[in-house]
């Protein structure tokens, strides 16, 4: 986890001014990109525009690791989308679904799309489409706020 918080931090320091990372991944990726996102330095939250999560889940280790000073305060305002294959056999969908009641409850931006047909492996273009939308809608956001403003769409319903 530490190389990657430093690999992060060295990203986000090569961030003009304004500018926003998405993190994201698939499977063990998005995993590591949720728990980065709950282990970054609090400085930089205002950098992180929107995490992807495909086909993973939040483990465990990452809640039990979290510093006592920890707030879950910036996960109001962090769009968080974690998509899941109805046919996944790798990671099934009902403790990956399980794992995710922490962001359901701490985080407002929290969004859950499951997807009939879908396995670990493979394409899927609604999965697909689902992603750039939350991705282009996150930018766009963030495009028309007020310089020094970040604005984020928090509503739960597509």
């Amino acid at each position: 986890r530490q190389r990657l918080l430093d690999v992060l931090d060295e990203e986000l320091e090569r961030l003009p001014q304004q500018g926003r990372l998405v993190l994201g991944g698939l499977s063990q990726g998005a995993s590591m990109a949720l728990d980065l996102s709950l282990h970054m330095k609090a400085s930089w939250v205002p950098k992180l525009a929107a995490v992807v999560s495909r086909r993973g889940m939040l483990q465990k280790e990452t809640l039990q690791h979290l510093s006592a000073n920890w707030s879950s305060e910036f996960l109001e305002r962090l769009p968080i989308l974690a998509t899941h294959g109805r046919a996944d056999d790798w990671v099934p969908m009902q403790p990956a679904r399980a794992s995710y009641r922490f962001l359901e409850q701490n985080a407002l931006g929290f969004r859950f799309r499951s997807f009939p047909g879908l396995a670990h492996n493979g394409y899927h273009e609604q999965e697909n489409n689902a992603v750039v939308d939350f991705i282009y809608h996150q930018l766009l956001n963030l495009r028309d706020a007020p310089p020094g403003c970040a604005r984020f769409e928090l509503s739960r319903s597509w």
